[in-house]
């Protein structure tokens, strides 16, 4: 959190400021942390695709996707995208980068499902082919974590006002 975002949230929370008044820092910190995620860097290659805790068949879907977007860009691309609002001069960009996704992941370092293209290119997909949607969701959630606020952070924020 920002220490801007720490002042804010205190100030809409009475029990956080009841902390305040006390000087109860390490409360603030431990009430605020776990309340937002943050993405961390997290690659991702087919062998952890197959470990996705969801059913088989979503596993499958999705590397199914990937696989054969490699060579054909799947019919479904345009459709999503355009109901996505993603402007027609980008589709073909964005297919060149779904091909090239399955190779990413084959490579022993994967594809860092942290970053803001393999996370948009798993919500077209999620999308798109329902039987995917949990791997999807499963793959992205690997980047992300409870964001921890530290005593530090909040006594920095409240110097500031």
């Amino acid at each position: 959190m920002t220490p801007q975002q720490i002042i804010d949230a205190i100030a809409a929370e009475p029990p956080l400021q009841a902390m305040r008044d006390v000087g109860d820092l390490a409360g603030i910190a431990a009430a605020l942390s776990g309340r937002q995620s943050v993405l961390v860097p997290r690659m991702l290659s087919e062998r952890g695709v197959r470990d996705l805790p969801v059913l088989p068949r979503s596993r499958y879907a999705l590397l199914t996707v990937l696989r054969d977007a490699e060579t054909t860009t799947p019919a479904w691309l345009v459709p999503t995208l355009t109901a996505a609002g993603v402007p027609e001069e980008d589709h073909a960009a964005l297919a060149d980068d779904l091909a090239s996704a399955y190779r990413w992941i084959t490579q022993e370092a994967g594809i860092d499902v942290a970053s803001a293209g393999a996370r948009a290119m798993l919500d077209i997909i999620g999308a798109a082919v329902p039987d995917a949607s949990a791997a999807c969701a499963a793959a992205k959630a690997l980047a992300e974590r409870p964001e921890i606020v530290t005593w530090q952070e909040v006594k920095t924020a409240m110097e500031a006002i």
